[in-house]
């Protein structure tokens, strides 16, 4: 796989919004005003109308108050006799602060409430830009009414009473006159308290009331701390607090706050939104307000920051530290004190990043982690896990309030809170209906309002229980709060969903399914309605959620067609489904009778310069601009246009990069997803698709190898699962890159409005500070989308994993994301892994033979062998193949000393049974991820693979004999040789790596394939981040891996040392494509080639000079060695009775084939209990004879000597190819 940093920085500025209501309800406009208005209401009128219905105006003056992402506000009458949830309202869009609506049919009445409220563009309510009055309605007649903030403290006091039951129709013009005396005329809306007035109201009438000085509330006194924000201005959005502008780097300062739940934002100079977040300010009470910047705004309500240094707490009492960016934090073997002594030894750490690893002792042999990393702030480390409070807090959080923000019957978005306490620090407030969450609130420090807003129009319109529980940062669990809620909505249209296959060959039978169609209202389908049509048919279930289809036998095209009709009556809009009937051309056979050429499409052979295009971020910082060269330019088109070259290499199988549709700002490479079903079109070319370059490979006898990635997506989101984006339809214009004369970039991204996960990125970027996602700074717009992706609170649905940090030896490797463009899927949960399925499925029926899988021990065993294998296998075919990469850089036998994320670990099958579940979605996910918690628990330490029925390994030769191995436990995921490859600075250290380390734990060794380098590393101490330029390594090491049990597989340009000693991945060192591992290799390929057979060619022009090159000719001999001898393909081996620098023997028999071989690499060897007879030597051609005992002449460290013995069945009769640089 292939990293590198964040895409596209914008640079433009963001607006800031005021909103201000002016206005009219009924014809005229509205305008929401902020400033004091005079004449509230004068005369009353005792009389109202029975069962008729007045209309209202409302107007106000303007008062300016900073508020972010107001999108529009709606106006709400309530009163008695008017039934809860069947309030007349209306709606103004708002555009630069005005807008007009229309409010009618409200029941004629006495002192009805006119509520207005502002709502975000995510449909959210915006705090403090909640507005009352009160008004007559008059049968007939349209009233006057303004609304303001000397208009709300009157109107809240009438909203408390219509809550308490209070017939508002009985307060006389000399109650309200009496109540208004009551209100402090000093103070604003939000510091009168409204509920006490009401409450003394209701329980002794006017003369119950007392002085309006015992109605005021006090501010809140709050302590504004900044860091690092001068020029800055902080508002918090209530109607009374003044403005802080920020004019020195750091500052402290005080303001006065209503009580209440405020949003706090932070503005730059220009108006852009840099920070933003939530307080709950308490009547009189003290807070503080951290405000920091790091390179993000964060905003800290009541808590202390620590944004300097890092103190962690452990355990065990030492800490070796080291890259913490300043050498008087480089320890080693520091001890840690529990001065405390509540069993946790402390340290602090003065920097704001830090690698370390937590010891029992002051030596390596006590090591009680990994290596961890950690950025500036306080943790908790125990048992693997780090943890942002005291893990071993048993005190759980108390809820002390839950309401929401309607009463009696509800409709469309109802506002949750909960005010919390802890004694130590809170995480989270998750609300939920009955067992399913509908929504979670990160909330900190030790008290807190937590808020959730419920859409009811996409539940059935019921009476609801809902719950909401309280956590802190040791997970502690609160008791739960309830509160009755019962929705009424009109009733959504169900939406149709078609699952199955894009391809298929003719005359075959597949199924579709309906049972992603879903009740937008939460109801059930009742009837489903199949079409299909293009010569296609029903075979069976007709009117049911699954129908099988029988496929016609001429190639075409089929469409399957369906609606589908709730359990209230209403019908779904009519979807279809396009399939492609074509004849494939799927090989079979042995996958161990194949060699791989592995190549990265974009930098093979350019066959169509109209697709070439730059990525976003070439020319920038990571990604230097090469001469004549873009990301973007090799081509499905040019690599059939080259599989000739690759055959006369003597390849029979290509391994190509990810053809997946990517969107990140460098990913030429394909290993950033963005949308899995789909081929990326810059591979394409007209009348040339990925269907087509398969069909060209197995005519030529190729096998097709595609690349696939299951564990993250690129950080735009995964379009299918969490649509964020688009993709734009021109060319994007970088303005601060200019791209080269006559070439075009990549379409950018933009906005998904109408995606499942667009307000998810909206919830993401105003936690990190900013309202206006095309204007914020790249930083700003990739934390959006991360915290979107991995946030609790935000992504609820757990389509991805939420660790941030990862770290490489504990289970915290399968959970954090890897890097910043390669964000982790939550591949437990079966809306994630059934999704990919069904993608990859689909390529398999396109006619892929064998998939590559990246990342592997990022994804647990148990995921695999659940789901991911059997669906493979059962769409694959019996020789279908797979293979993994488990990178494992490590010497040893088990990777970092983790038997679970090691590459021999994922070959075996399960032999024990954790709890899974392969359909549904949140909870079913939680399931499946305690299952991958325990799985990986179990395996962390030790493993003992399941005993091979003989006893006798499945890699190994019984004696001299051939054995059938036993694959009742092979897990059919197969694996790079990661152990091999990191030893292959030299032959023999892989030999014996493999030998004497690894092979025994592996489920059948023989199936590895094996390679130097590859696209991501060279082997240790090559050095690791360069392409191989061990020279006079190559010619033996292609020996023993052409040779020895495993798969073979070259990476690009190998074959004639390409761009030996350059840095593998150009973004590692900031240069260009040209300069580095990854340059474009078409250059080589000009001229003609003809492949008559494997190893067979004719060629002319500059591709007959790279054939020529001493190690291309090296491996074409050592491909028709290979083809030609069954053992040394598919054979167990041994080294029992081989005596010599790498010396081993091979064997394979089945029915037909009886075929073994004595190897020789390197030097001279002897051969002692093998079988007697007559022996061919395929590299000299010489015949030797044998008793028991082979001894080879001494040949040079590059030279080898292949001994066969002639059976009944061995074809082999002579010399095989012609001599060369280095076998002869």
């Amino acid at each position: 796989m292939t990293v590198q940093k964040n895409g596209k920085k914008m640079k433009k500025s963001l607006k800031k919004m005021y909103l201000s209501f002016a206005g009219v309800l009924c014809l005229l406009g509205i305008f929401v005003g902020f400033s004091a208005c005079t004449n509230l209401l004068e005369e009353r009128s005792d009389s109202e109308g029975s069962g008729a219905f007045g209309s209202i105006s409302v107007n106000g003056s303007e008062r300016a108050v900073f508020a972010d992402d107001i999108s529009y506000a709606v106006a709400t009458v309530t009163g008695t006799g008017i039934e809860s949830g069947s309030a007349p309202s209306g709606k103004s869009d708002i555009s630069g602060g005005k807008g007009t609506l229309s409010v009618s049919g409200i029941p004629a009445g006495k002192n009805r409430i006119v509520t207005v409220q502002a709502y975000s563009s995510s449909n959210g309510k915006i705090n403090g830009v909640t507005m009352r009055a009160i008004c007559d309605i008059e049968a007939g007649k349209n009233t006057s009414v303004s609304v303001n903030w000397s208009s709300t403290a009157l109107g809240n006091i009438f909203a408390q009473l219509l809550a308490s039951g209070k017939d508002l129709s009985a307060v006389s013009s000399a109650d309200i006159a009496k109540i208004k005396a009551a209100i402090p005329a000093d103070v604003s809306a939000p510091l009168v308290n409204a509920s006490k007035i009401a409450s003394d109201y209701v329980s002794g009438g006017a003369s119950g009331l007392k002085s309006s000085s015992e109605y005021r509330l006090s501010g809140a006194t709050v302590t504004l701390t900044t860091k690092n924000i001068s020029g800055y201005k902080v508002y918090v959005g209530d109607p009374f607090s003044e403005v802080q502008e920020i004019s020195a780097e750091s500052s402290s300062g005080t303001l006065i706050v209503p009580p209440g739940t405020w949003p706090i934002y932070v503005v730059d100079s220009t108006g852009a939104v840099k920070g933003f977040g939530y307080g709950t300010f308490t009547d009189g009470g003290e807070h503080t307000v951290t405000i920091t910047n790091d390179g993000s705004v964060k905003i800290a309500f009541d808590r202390v920051v620590i944004d300097d240094k890092i103190i962690v707490h452990a355990k065990v009492p030492y800490i070796y530290i080291w890259d913490s960016g300043t050498s008087v934090d480089k320890k080693e073997f520091t001890s840690m004190k529990d001065e405390d002594s509540d069993g946790w030894y402390d340290y602090t750490i003065g920097a704001t990043s830090a690698n370390m690893i937590f010891l029992s002792a002051a030596n390596w042999d006590s090591k009680a982690s990994g290596d961890l990393s950690r950025e500036a702030g306080e943790w908790w480390f125990k048992d693997g896990k780090w943890y942002e409070g005291n893990p071993e807090d048993s005190v759980a959080p108390i809820i002390i309030s839950f309401k929401s923000d309607a009463s009696g019957t509800a409709s469309g978005t109802v506002t949750l809170s909960a005010e919390v306490t802890d004694n130590s620090a809170l995480k989270k407030v998750v609300f939920y209906i009955g067992e399913k969450e509908i929504g979670s609130s990160e909330v900190t420090g030790t008290s807190a309002t937590a808020t959730c807003e419920w859409n009811t129009a996409y539940v059935k319109n019921a009476t609801y229980t809902v719950r909401a529980i309280a956590y802190d940062t040791a997970n502690n669990a609160s008791e739960e709060k309830t509160l009755s809620i019962t929705t009424k909505n009109e009733n959504l249209p169900p939406v149709a969903v078609i699952s199955g296959s894009s391809y298929a060959k003719l005359d075959s039978t597949k199924e579709f399914d309906a049972e992603k169609s879903y009740d937008q209202n939460g109801g059930t389908i009742k009837s489903y309605s199949w079409n299909v049509s293009g010569g296609a048919t029903i075979s069976s279930g007709s009117g049911t959620s699954k129908i099988t289809v029988k496929m016609p036998s001429s190639a075409g095209e089929v469409t399957i067609s369906l609606s589908v009709t709730d359990d209230e009556g209403a019908s779904s809009e009519t979807v279809a489904k396009t399939v492609k009937v074509r004849e494939q051309t799927q090989t079979s056979g042995d996958f161990r009778d194949e060699t791989i050429y592995f190549l990265m499409t974009t930098r093979f052979y350019d066959g169509d310069k109209s697709n070439n295009e730059y990525c976003w971020d070439e020319g920038g910082e990571y990604l230097a601009f090469g001469e004549g060269d873009c990301g973007w330019r090799g081509d499905f088109k040019g690599l059939a246009e080259k599989l000739d070259y690759i055959k006369a290499l003597g390849f029979s199988a290509i391994w190509i990069t990810p053809v997946v549709e990517n969107a990140s700002g460098i990913d030429y490479h394909g290993y950033h997803a963005y949308d899995f079903s789909k081929v990326d079109p810059r591979y394409e070319s007209t009348n040339f698709t990925y269907a087509d370059l398969i069909d060209e490979c197995h005519k030529k006898g190729i096998k097709v190898i595609q690349d696939i990635v299951l564990n993250h997506s690129g950080n735009f989101g995964e379009k299918n699962l969490f649509h964020m984006f688009d993709k734009e339809t021109v060319p994007y214009v970088n303005k601060d890159v200019p791209t080269p004369a006559g070439g075009k970039r990549s379409p950018f991204m933009k906005l998904a409005k109408d995606g499942n996960a667009y307000q998810k990125l909206m919830a993401g970027l105003a936690m990190a500070g900013s309202s206006d996602y095309d204007t914020a700074i790249g930083g700003t717009q990739y934390t959006a989308r991360i915290n979107a992706m991995k946030e609790d609170t935000i992504d609820t649905d757990l389509i991805y994993h939420h660790t941030k940090q990862i770290d490489w030896n504990s289970e915290n490797c399968q959970l954090g994301q890897m890097a910043g463009d390669c964000v982790d899927l939550n591949t437990e949960n079966p809306v994630v892994f059934n999704y990919l399925k069904e993608c990859y499925v689909n390529y398999i029926n396109m006619g892929v033979d064998a998939f590559r899988i990246d990342t592997v021990k990022h994804i647990s065993r148990l995921t695999f062998n659940k789901e991911f294998i059997p669906a493979f296998m059962e769409a694959g075919g019996e020789n279908f193949y797979i293979f993994g990469e488990t990178c494992a850089r490590y010497r040893g036998r088990w990777n970092e000393g983790v038997p679970a994320l090691s590459p021999s670990f994922y070959t075996w099958k399960e032999n024990q049974e954790f709890a899974w579940n392969s359909t549904g979605s949140t909870e079913e996910s939680k399931t499946n991820s305690a299952s991958a918690t325990a799985h990986f628990t179990k395996y962390k330490s030790d493993f003992s693979h399941p005993a091979w029925a003989d006893g006798i390994a499945n890699h190994l030769l019984k004696g001299n004999e051939y054995h059938t191995p036993d694959y009742s436990m092979r897990s059919r995921l197969d694996q790079i040789d990661f152990p091999m490859h990191w030893a292959f600075a030299n032959a023999n250290d892989a030999f014996s790596t493999a030998v004497n380390t690894n092979d025994p734990d592996f489920n059948d060794a023989t199936w590895n394939v094996v390679y130097v380098d590859s696209h991501d590393y060279a082997p240790d101490n090559a050095p690791e981040s360069q392409r191989y330029a061990k020279t006079e390594e190559w010619p033996r090491n292609l020996n023993l891996m052409f040779t020895f049990r495993g798969i073979p597989c070259i990476y690009y340009g190998s074959e004639i040392e390409f761009m030996a000693g350059a840095p593998i991945d150009p973004a590692n060192t900031r240069t260009s494509l040209d300069k580095s591992g990854r340059a474009y290799f078409g250059d080589f390929l000009e001229g003609s080639i003809t492949a008559d057979d494997f190893g067979v060619y004719t060629a002319s022009g500059t591709v007959e000079e790279t054939l020529n090159h001493n190690l291309a000719q090296h491996i074409i001999r050592l491909n028709q060695i290979r083809r030609a001898i069954p053992a040394l393909r598919k054979g167990q081996y041994s080294t029992e009775g081989c005596e010599g620098s790498i010396a081993f023997k091979r064997r394979y028999t089945d029915n037909s084939i009886d075929s073994f071989a004595l190897v020789a690499i390197g030097g001279q060897a002897t051969f002692k209990g093998v079988p007697s007879g007559e022996y061919v030597e395929v590299i000299t051609g010489k015949n030797v004879n044998c008793s028991g005992t082979l001894t080879s002449d001494d040949i040079g460290k590059d030279n080898m000597r292949v001994y066969v013995l002639k059976t009944d069945s061995c074809e082999v009769d002579g010399k095989i190819g012609k001599d060369g640089a280095y076998l002869k």
